[in-house]
């Protein structure tokens, strides 16, 4: 079985969500056999390319994102709207 996760936290990230995102990945792989990939955020060295890597067995795709300021809401639904269209 194949399960594709979107989230934009997600390994290396020490957000929780990428956190515990990460841990369940992991532990569908390696203790059920599933198939795991995760659409996640780009990291800052990645800002603007999408790329795929892989962490543990798993099949990570970075999407384009913007990494404007979070305390506004301007600038975090920019950065939510933009992983979004990159993402699909």
């Amino acid at each position: 079985m194949r399960i594709v996760f979107f989230n934009r936290s997600y390994w290396p990230d020490f957000g929780a969500t990428g956190q515990l995102l990460t841990e369940l990945t992991q532990d569908l792989a390696k203790e059920h056999g599933r198939e795991v990939t995760v659409v996640a955020g780009g990291e800052k060295k990645n800002f603007g390319i999408v790329s795929k890597e892989s962490h543990e067995g798993l099949g990570i795709v970075r999407a384009r994102e913007t990494r404007l300021a979070r305390r506004g809401f301007l600038g975090r639904f920019t950065n939510y709207l933009c992983y979004f269209f990159s993402a699909f």
